[in-house]
């Protein structure tokens, strides 16, 4: 594409609730756990609780944060499928 710039339609969820995270991806510091809801990126609203529920540091992840300010989300609701601007 000379000249433009493309779109990226990205389909990155909330391994929680499966919101899109347009507001910043966390993830759990327990990188090796064997727990499955540790090794999923969680949104800002999933995180403290992720955080609190079992004890463990959640951080930003912050090489992401360019990738999804400058993104267009999709809502996988139901099927939706409507696209959602990054904020």
């Amino acid at each position: 594409m000379s000249g433009g710039h493309a779109v990226a339609k990205l389909y990155i969820n909330c391994g929680q609730c499966g919101a899109a995270l347009s507001d910043g991806a966390f993830s759990c510091g327990k990188t090796f756990s064997v727990e499955e809801s540790c090794q999923r990126l969680l949104c800002c609203t999933c995180a403290p609780y992720h955080e609190n529920y079992f004890k463990q540091d959640v951080y930003r992840a912050r090489n992401l944060d360019n990738i999804i300010s400058t993104g267009t989300f999709v809502c996988t609701f139901e099927e939706c499928a409507q696209d959602i601007p990054a904020p």
